[in-house]
């Protein structure tokens, strides 16, 4: 789909691998977040292409993942963060 659409980048959630990780699926590499409870889990696939760009690459917590891209003329900070749907409960919201 990426290549069809022509993407470099795109944030992904709900992964569920339970151990932060970085590993390649064809042209891109994915960086997961990881998640203790092996739900939730954000991340980035990102196209080896523009692996160089990267700055930094960090995972905050389960839900929340940042990369920090050296642009042409600015630094590109990006925030992926996970929010549960209205269909859960307000205790897993809160978690």
């Amino acid at each position: 789909v990426c290549k069809d659409y022509k993407l470099d980048l795109v944030a992904i959630q709900e992964l569920k691998i339970k151990e932060e990780s970085v590993f390649d699926l064809e042209n891109f590499v994915i960086f997961n977040s990881g998640s203790n409870s092996g739900y939730y889990g954000t991340g980035f696939l990102i196209n080896k292409d523009i692996i160089h760009a990267i700055i930094e690459l960090k995972s905050n917590t389960e839900r929340i993942s940042s990369l920090r891209l050296r642009g042409a003329y600015r630094k590109i900070s990006l925030t992926n963060v996970h929010a549960q749907t209205n269909e859960k409960s307000e205790e897993d919201k809160d978690a």
